[in-house]
Order: C-alpha cells, then sequence, then structure tokens
C-alpha cells in the first residue's frame, strides 16, 4: 500500500469565486505540489490500492444515506440513468465527491489545482447475482482528451470490498500503453453477466501481449482506490453475503476537452474552468440545501445524461442496462 503525507484540512484557508472554485491556500506558504503526494505511485503504476477517506462511522453514514434513497426507487436499486451523477441533486453525494481528502489526492496525482468531475456513479453488486466487469480501461468511448489527465476514484461505502466481494484487479503499468482496442457485446454466460454499459472488454489479441501482474484493491468501509482511466482493471461477481457498494468518481484535469459531437457538462471541484467546452454545472450548497437546489439538480442531471449518452453510445448496438 502507498502511504502518504496529505495536509490537515485546518492547515488552509480557501478563497475562490466565479468559474473558479476554492484553492487551498497554506498557512505556512508551502504549496500542496511540494508536500509528499501520490504522484511518482501514480505516474508509475497508474494506481493508488487503497487510501482513507471516511471514518468507519462516516461509511455507515454514508452507505445509510444510499440505502435509504435505492429505497425509494423501483426495485430497490438503482438502474440505468439512475445511478450516474448522483451527486448534481443528492446532497450525501455531492459532499463525497468534493470531500477534501479525495480532492487533494486527485489533485496531487494530475499534477494541477485545477480539477473537474466529468462523472459519478454508484457501483453495486448484489450478493450472489453473477456480475462482473471485464478487462477494461475506462477512457474507452468517453471522447476525453488527453485521456492520460483523466483518473477514476472508487470510495467503498460497505464493508469489506474484498476479494469474495468483488473488488477490483488492476494491472499496475499498464496505463503506459495508452488506449487499447476494444470490442463490444461481450455479455457474459450462464450465471455470470459482464455489466459494462457496452459489454465491452479488451480485445483478446490484446490479452495474449499483457504480461502485467496483477494486483487486487481490497477495500474496508471508508477507504478509496484510485486508478488512470487508461489502466487495465476488471472485477469479479460477489459472492459474500453483503451486497457490494461504492461510487466511482471520474475526475479530470480542467486542460481536457471532450471531443464528441455533443457538448457535454462537467462539476466543478477545485480551481478554475480552464476552456468552454463544457458546460458547467449547478452544484449543491454544502449546507442548507433548498428543494429548489434539488429541482434544479435533477433537471441538470437528466439533460446532463441525455448529452453524455449522445456520445458514449453513438456507434453502439450495446447499450446495456445496468442493473
Amino acid at each position: 500500500q502507498f502511504l502518504y503525507l496529505i495536509a490537515q484540512r485546518d492547515r488552509f484557508r480557501t478563497a475562490g469565486s466565479g468559474r473558479c472554485s476554492a484553492r487551498p491556500q497554506y498557512a505556512d506558504g508551502e504549496d500542496a505540489m511540494t508536500m509528499t503526494t501520490p504522484r511518482d505511485a501514480y505516474e508509475r503504476d497508474g494506481c493508488i490500492s487503497t487510501f482513507p477517506v471516511l471514518t468507519p462511522s462516516e461509511a455507515r453514514k454514508a452507505l445509510s444515506d444510499y440505502e435509504g434513497w435505492a429505497a425509494s426507487l423501483e426495485g430497490g436499486t438503482p438502474t440505468g440513468d439512475d445511478r450516474f451523477k448522483p451527486h448534481l441533486y443528492l446532497p450525501f453525494a455531492s459532499g463525497l465527491v468534493r470531500h477534501p481528502k479525495i480532492v487533494d489526492v486527485v489533485s496531487a496525482a494530475l499534477g494541477t489545482d485545477d480539477v473537474l468531475l466529468w462523472s459519478s456513479d454508484f457501483n453495486v453488486k448484489e450478493p450472489g447475482s453473477g456480475g462482473f466487469f471485464a478487462l477494461h480501461q475506462d477512457a474507452t468511448y468517453t471522447g476525453l482528451d488527453p485521456a492520460r489527465k483523466g483518473l477514476t476514484v472508487w470510495l467503498a461505502l460497505s464493508d469489506p470490498v474484498d476479494d469474495e466481494h468483488g473488488c477490483m484487479t488492476y494491472l499496475p503499468g499498464s496505463h503506459r500503453d495508452g488506449q487499447l482496442p476494444h470490442s463490444d457485446g461481450h455479455l457474459g454466460s450462464a450465471g455470470g453477466y459482464n455489466m459494462l454499459s457496452r459489454g465491452q472488454q479488451v480485445d483478446d489479441a490484446v490479452l495474449r501481449n499483457i504480461s502485467d501482474a496483477p494486483v487486487t484493491a481490497q477495500l474496508r468501509g471508508g477507504e478509496a482506490s484510485l486508478h488512470s482511466l487508461y489502466l487495465l482493471h476488471k472485477s469479479g461477481p460477489n459472492q459474500g453475503r453483503r451486497r457490494r457498494v461504492g461510487l466511482a468518481m471520474r475526475y479530470i484535469a480542467a486542460e481536457v476537452r471532450q471531443t464528441g459531437s455533443v457538448k457535454e457538462s462537467v462539476t466543478l471541484v477545485r480551481g478554475c474552468m480552464r476552456h468552454d467546452g463544457f458546460e458547467l454545472e449547478p452544484s449543491l450548497p454544502s449546507e442548507g440545501v433548498t428543494e429548489e437546489a434539488v429541482r434544479r439538480g435533477k433537471a441538470a442531471h437528466v439533460e446532463a445524461m441525455r448529452r453524455e449518452s449522445a456520445n458514449y453510445f453513438k456507434d453502439s448496438t450495446e447499450a446495456a442496462e445496468y442493473t
């Protein structure tokens, strides 16, 4: 596991307005990028298998918030668009994607103070459901350029997220190969199904040439892992007795652009917007969330998913429903 030092929240003051968000100013004058950070390990391996975010009690509260919301949905679990960008209208998810322990590590790994959240999604595997994620790269089909300036943070809400419960397996160093060819329609077989939205996986011809040694990212509730959008990774089915619940958050440096034909929207989590290639999404306030703010967030969610789907599935016949 990677050990790092991270600045404590009470060591900095914040300032920002307009198309800029608060960026840390350290009381002793040192910059976060000069401290010991995850960046070296991230650039070498393309991943950080574990870092702490929430206390156990905070993780249990976040899981309870998720379960309360999920119980209000048809079927008791989010499917389709309900899984994506919940931070736009769920206050607890909005707080998680902006958590300073996450954003500090993301900022250090990407080497920038200007950070956008491109997407987020609840990643749930029911016990015994057979759902798995085939070996793939998150950058595939996103249209983000340069994708090497993007990464995914996976925060465990349930406890534990281990081999038995279908944790992720990484191939460290595989991010250095850049974008690899994928094919769609690999939906699985009897007893198991590929949960990726297009049924995608890395082409078999590529798999035969991969020699990177795998590393599992086993997490306790409240811990997170981080990986490059180019890193090869997968996860198996949940064979445990508890539901596996995580929140995946996909961050990009503000310089990244969308190459698709439809202009997408992003959430500013630190620093400033660098260009007008994205629409800026509304953010829920950290306190005193009103019904009107939630209504705006839900409307923004509907529009955001329309735009993202138009780009992501533009050449696909395999728009699988997440379950």
